[in-house]
């Protein structure tokens, strides 16, 4: 295989959504370069770009490559110096995840090292210095797209050269009004709906259990009449009870099968609420903000670039699950939420501005190729 620039990731799909490395590889591949996709564990879309190809064929399988481009853990540091050895090409990593900040060869050690006790904490880091010394002659260009991620990543020397680049997010936008939606979805235009979803609500990092305590302050926080008007939008690939002494009505919307069923559930809700502890992303925040939904979220994520405190939702410090329960009341009951929504899309639009992301992203590669 030859191609100006490689991408080397494992699915082009997530369930029934496009996985978040497809739909970088889709964006940047409208770029003036040839471009290909290896994709390692599973090939469901029919394009004639990507290429199902296992993991130990992979390396072999390429001839020549000006950039090549790894979106997640595949890839042990060994294997991504062998890579380089082979091709002398330039190398960029994008932090999809936190994976950068681990070694694949440590048990324990997931792609969010934030969510790793002190014990795994300290054997990564120990760890991490072999992965330091085996990149120190590879030119590797790290690619983050959030403020939080730039900064868990900033006390680690490995990565030599760094760039600040939001992920392109193809997200679709519901032009229908929120009253119009909630009349489709059978919903009551008086309530005040807040939306939980994701796809792993048993994984720690996503904090179902924190917002099950939030929950629960809200509730004694709030008076009989404010109870009764609250509802939970759920949507994931279970049913589940929220609160352990609240009785918040729930509706369980099921798992949506692509992200344009998500933007319906975005915008018939009237905020956001994000618990997740250690992530690149997630996507969640920026597809709700796209649809014109607040978000209010911990700053463990892509939010500190998106929440503004009473203009597009809250950015709760130090997981103060108490103030992430203020905050919740404050904005279903006390701000000017149509203002906020107006707000949050157009933050969303600013920050991941398609026109501005492809222009880093070819500046990027022109300053890559001329070193080749």
């Amino acid at each position: 295989m030859k191609a100006d620039i490689i991408h080397i990731s494992g699915f082009d799909t997530y369930n029934t959504h496009d996985s978040g490395n497809y739909i970088v590889f889709d964006f940047l591949r409208k770029l003036n370069y040839d471009s290909k996709m290896i994709l390692a564990l599973g090939k469901r879309k029919d394009d004639n770009d990507t290429f199902l190809i296992t993991k130990n064929k992979i390396i072999d399988s390429i001839e020549e490559a000006k950039v090549i481009v790894l979106h997640d853990s595949l890839f042990s540091y060994g294997e991504v110096r062998t890579l380089y050895e082979k091709l002398k090409c330039q190398i960029v990593i994008i932090t999809m995840t936190h994976f950068h900040l681990t070694t694949p060869e440590t048990v324990g050690c997931p792609s969010y090292p934030e969510t790793n006790s002190q014990e795994e904490r300290e054997f990564n880091e120990s760890r991490l210095k072999e992965k330091e010394e085996a990149f120190a002659c590879i030119p590797i260009t790290l690619v983050y797209g959030s403020t939080y991620t730039r900064t868990i990543t900033e006390q680690f020397k490995m990565y030599k050269q760094k760039c600040f680049i939001p992920l392109p997010a193809e997200i679709p936008y519901c032009k229908s009004s929120t009253e119009d939606v909630r009349k489709y979805l059978k919903l009551n235009n008086i309530k005040k709906y807040i939306f939980w979803g994701t796809t792993q609500p048993k994984t720690q990092r996503k904090g179902k259990s924190l917002f099950d305590q939030v929950l629960d302050f809200l509730w004694h926080n709030l008076t009989g009449e404010q109870r009764q008007q609250i509802v939970i939008l759920n949507a994931g690939p279970e049913a589940g009870k929220f609160g352990l002494e609240s009785e918040f009505a729930t509706i369980y919307c099921g798992y949506q099968k692509t992200r344009r069923e998500m933007s319906t559930l975005y915008r018939a809700s009237d905020i956001s609420v994000c618990t997740t502890i250690a992530d690149a992303g997630p996507m969640m925040i920026s597809e709700s903000m796209c649809n014109e939904t607040p978000v209010i979220a911990f700053d463990r994520s892509i939010a500190c670039d998106l929440c503004i405190d009473g203009e597009t939702g809250y950015l709760i410090k130090d997981l103060d699950l108490k103030t992430m329960a203020r905050s919740i009341k404050k904005i279903l009951f006390e701000d000017d939420l149509r203002e906020m929504s107006k707000k949050s899309r157009k933050k969303y639009l600013t920050f991941q501005s398609s026109s501005a992301i492809m222009e880093k992203w070819n500046n990027l590669f022109i300053e890559l190729m001329e070193k080749k």
